[in-house]
């Protein structure tokens, strides 16, 4: 617990920032979807997102991967820049517990960001749209939280990673899986959610690589 006292007190900053963030764009979407079904036909829309296959809570989506980037560059940045990192895997402490607490720590604090916008979103849906609609809310949010991981995952072997050498080879071997981010859930099947978990926990593995480097002092 005493790692996630200290990774709270190193981001408290930015998790309430990123908690104003995530507050403004639920305002913004409530208000969004009222003036929607005020200004024309509940019909029209419930249509509309039928035809066209199209959520009408994807604002939420962006937000969580600019969560996940903000998060990991954050939480790692000060460790590297200011060379804490090698302080902190020097406590009296397995390095690789403490590396994976301050892991989960970030983890944790995405997942509620997730449980907040798939909230409203939950909310507004069971209100404005059918069932149908309704259904569909917890699994595409579900699908852009592992997507979230992802983001996260990728930018702290980046940020992390003392040399710039490595950080362009890791950069173009993450690369390669930029298209898992960008196929929408219409276009893919159940399987497909559970290839990206474990795609999600094998990015999530590579964190302790460039933490490992860091702690041994490579350039």
């Amino acid at each position: 617990m005493m790692i996630w006292f200290k990774e709270y007190l190193k981001l408290k900053r930015a998790l309430f920032a990123l908690l104003i963030f995530h507050a403004a764009i639920a305002a913004y979407f409530w208000i969004g979807i009222r003036s929607s079904f005020i200004a024309g036909s509940p019909v029209a829309i419930w249509r509309n997102v039928f035809e066209t296959n199209t959520f009408f809570f994807s604002v939420f989506e962006k937000p969580l991967y600019v969560t996940g980037l903000a998060l990991a560059i954050f939480q790692f940045y000060p460790e590297s820049d200011k060379r804490r990192f090698r302080i902190s895997c020097h406590l009296p402490a397995n390095e690789y517990l403490t590396t994976a607490r301050m892991i989960t720590f970030t983890i944790a604090a995405l997942t509620l960001f997730w449980l907040l916008d798939t909230l409203c979103a939950l909310l507004a849906a069971a209100y404005y749209f059918p069932y149908e609609v309704f259904s569909q809310v917890p699994l595409v949010t579900f699908y852009w939280y592992i997507n979230a991981l992802l983001f996260y995952a990728v930018a702290s072997v980046l940020t992390l990673e003392p040399s710039w050498k490595h950080k362009i080879r890791l950069f173009i071997m993450f690369a390669a899986f930029y298209k898992l981010i960008g196929i929408s859930i219409y276009n893919s099947s159940g399987i497909y959610i559970v290839y990206l978990l474990i795609s999600a926990a094998l990015f999530l593995s590579a964190i302790f690589y460039p933490a490992e480097r860091f702690r041994k002092g490579a350039e």
